[in-house]
């Protein structure tokens, strides 16, 4: 797995820099901001403070900060502000950025950059470029990524600024590391460490830059020193509150424990990663953790499970346009299935490899890129000399400290100039062996549509995402392992006022059966709320019951009849400080500080043969909602599990001990407890059903 680069955004950057650099005085700074914002201020002042509330949150809670750069967009609209609007369309590219959203972040990019240049501002003008330049670089467009860059590098030697030139040589680094070209890219981040060492030391460039020194150590195969310095980045990132930067920080060193050989680190660490990611709605990497893990499992000889990390990677990282990441899945999916002998798709998944490698490294493209860098080069002279001028001007004792430094990484710069070498040698005869195989195992290949990558797709878009579980409830966990590529469990809520549903259904059947099940049953559960606000959970199961009987144009008389679905339902009702429960088929656990107990629900399910007279015949329990306490709803997957030692289902009551046991553990920990439960216990076993477990924590 490729491993994650750091890039910095520059406005972020200063903004920070002029409000504090100091993670202890964020929330001070926030209570400061809003206690601004609730009294009589003019417009123009608002945007400004909405823009810096914004930023504020930019590293630490990423829909308080897209809230604010919505709110200062549109109150900068209305009063015709251009430099909060420049601001409010930055931050709002920012945010897109963060999700994926590209082609949406480009054009709040392009605007941010139109209304610099009315404003007449060059410094934010600069930073913009470089901002529009990461976006290029992580759709792997190193064109114009490089172009971009260059024009900010230009701008900001222009303007005197050897911090701005520090960050375009960072961004430098990572442009040349995607293309392939090491050597460039340890240069790059050498320039851009000196560079921040001897003028403005902002630790998140200081982090960023040893961070992918660390890097290029792990690529050396040097992993104790690539260790060293990425727990040194982690130090910064951790000290400084960016939290965002963490995610990528944890993949990383997941990666170099795996190559040491630390598998069960290598997966806490990975899950940890994305963790943080999906928490900060960070879906690029996300996509980076996915493959990481689905890498692991692939390598502990678990295909299955790493087809399921694989499929998901492949559909983020084609949403978002990361190309990288894309082709990195399709190479891990040509080995996944050639482990399980299915030539044919990995014949398949090795030609997508080989197309899009060809498209992203193509001969055209690096001769216009090196096109570029030419077109540069007396540009890139007169900016020497002046970058030149500034450092004299520095301290002549960090330059002395900053020349041993630059020496020692420039004799690693050779080593590795001779691995990269020859790493690209032996990269090349492997796709020619690649190829040769290819050939051998299928000659006459025909086209096929993979109806399973499809119906993933499909029900994809309409389940729910499970990051938003963590918006509502922060101390919440969803562990999801489909048997198939698609599954027939799926998780379910929605808020209604102060009342939030949350429910685990598990539909009759798994792989495509049980998905097209569930995309009924998701729509019915939305119509039934929309309909209902306000309903209780028991008459919520009467009137599901009912809507899908007709949905499926069934007979409720008809007791052979057993498709459906069980559920388990609850809702939490914010305003009595109470909550419901009602199951079809399916029980659930909770801890309110005495102890793990259970509910269970009524013995029929959604869908099947039971008959609703007009009264409620599904019970609706009511507990008081303490804090502290814990509830959990699943499916029977995990309990139906064969085991591989025993050949014997994992039962129920094995599962409510499970459960019980890992009480005073945090729920991120419990989910990784529990995975790890099924894992062992599963071993070789081929998994039986889907399995699904929700676990919130008040």
């Amino acid at each position: 797995m490729m491993r994650k680069h750091f890039h910095i955004t520059l406005f972020f950057l200063f903004l920070l820099a002029g409000v504090s650099s100091l993670h202890a005085q964020k929330k001070k700074i926030i209570d400061s901001l809003q206690g601004q914002l609730a009294k009589e201020q003019p417009d123009t002042q608002r945007v400004n403070i909405l823009n810096l509330l914004a930023s504020q949150y930019r590293f630490t809670d990423h829909a308080q900060h897209k809230y604010y750069a919505d709110q200062a967009i549109t109150l900068s609209k209305k009063t015709g502000y251009t430099k909060g609007m420049a601001g409010a369309y930055n931050m709002m590219g920012l945010a897109c950025e963060n999700e994926g959203r590209y082609t949406a972040a480009l054009a709040y990019y392009d605007s941010s950059l139109t209304a610099w240049k009315t404003v007449g501002d060059k410094s934010f003008e600069a930073k913009m470029l470089l901002n529009i330049a990461n976006v290029y670089n992580e759709k792997a467009d190193y064109k114009s990524a490089i172009d971009y860059t260059l024009r900010s590098q230009k701008a900001q030697q222009d303007l005197g600024s050897v911090f701005g030139v520090a960050v375009c040589k960072l961004t430098l680094g990572n442009i040349y590391y995607g293309e392939g070209d090491s050597k460039a890219a340890l240069t790059s981040y050498e320039e851009a460490w000196k560079m921040n060492r001897a003028s403005d030391k902002n630790p998140e460039l200081e982090a960023a830059t040893l961070g992918n020194i660390a890097g290029m150590f792990n690529d050396m195969g040097q992993y104790d020193s690539a260790m060293y310095y990425y727990r040194i980045s982690l130090d910064y990132f951790l000290n400084g509150g960016f939290t965002s930067r963490l995610g990528s920080c944890y993949n990383n060193i997941g990666t170099v424990w795996e190559h040491l050989g630390h598998t069960d680190s290598a997966f806490y660490y990975h899950r940890k990663g994305l963790a943080l990611h999906l928490q900060m709605s960070n879906t690029e990497g996300a996509a980076s953790s996915l493959i990481s893990l689905g890498d692991l499992f692939r390598k502990t000889g678990d295909p299955d499970s790493a087809l399921v990390y694989y499929n998901n990677a492949l559909v983020i990282s084609k949403n978002i346009g990361t190309r990288d990441n894309e082709l990195e899945v399709y190479y891990q999916l040509s080995q996944v299935y050639k482990q399980k002998k299915d030539f044919e798709k990995a014949l398949s998944y090795s030609e997508r490899y080989i197309g899009l490698y060809d498209s992203i490294h193509g001969q055209e493209q690096t001769r216009a890129i090196e096109k570029l860098r030419n077109n540069y080069l007396l540009d890139q002279k007169d900016a020497e000399i002046k970058t030149a001028e500034a450092l004299r001007k520095l301290s002549d004792e960090t330059n002395r400290r900053n020349f041993i430094l630059f020496l020692s990484l420039s004799l690693i710069g050779l080593l590795l100039t001779g691995i990269v070498f020859q790493r690209y040698r032996t990269k090349q005869k492997h796709n020619r062996q690649l190829s040769l195989k290819n050939d051998e195992i299928s000659t006459q290949k025909k086209e096929i549509t993979d109806s399973i990558d499809y119906a993933k797709k499909i029900q994809e878009a309409i389940l729910p995402d499970h990051a938003g579980v963590r918006q509502l409830f922060p101390g919440s966990f969803v562990l999801w392992r489909p048997r198939d590529i698609v599954s027939g469990d799926f998780m379910w809520y929605r808020r209604s006022g102060e009342r939030i549903y949350l429910a685990c259904a598990d539909c009759t059947g798994h792989g495509v059966p049980g998905a097209l099940v569930s995309i009924v049953g998701v729509n019915l559960l939305n119509e039934t709320l929309d309909n209902s606000p306000s309903i209780t959970t028991g008459n919520f199961l009467d009137r599901l019951h009912l809507r899908m009987v007709q949905s499926m144009n069934k007979d409720v008389t008809n007791r052979e009849r057993k498709d459906g679905m069980d559920i388990s339902l609850l809702c939490f009702d914010l305003s009595k400080n109470e909550v419901e429960f009602s199951g079809a088929s399916r029980p659930f656990y909770f801890n309110d500080g005495t102890g793990l107990q259970q509910l269970r629900g009524d013995k029929f399910s959604i869908g099947g043969a039971k008959e609703i007279d007009g009264a409620s015949s599904f019970a609706t329990t009511q507990l008081p909602l303490k804090k502290g306490s814990s509830f959990y709803l699943f499916s029977d997957g995990f309990a139906d599990q064969f085991g591989e030692s025993t050949n014997k289902k994992f039962m129920t009551k094995r599962f409510f001990d499970l459960i019980s046991s890992m009480q005073n553990e945090t729920m991120e920990q419990q989910c990784a407890l529990i995975e790890k439960a099924f894992l062992e216990w599963k071993g070789h076993q081929e998994q039986v059903d889907d399995v699904l477990v929700i676990g919130v924590r008040i």
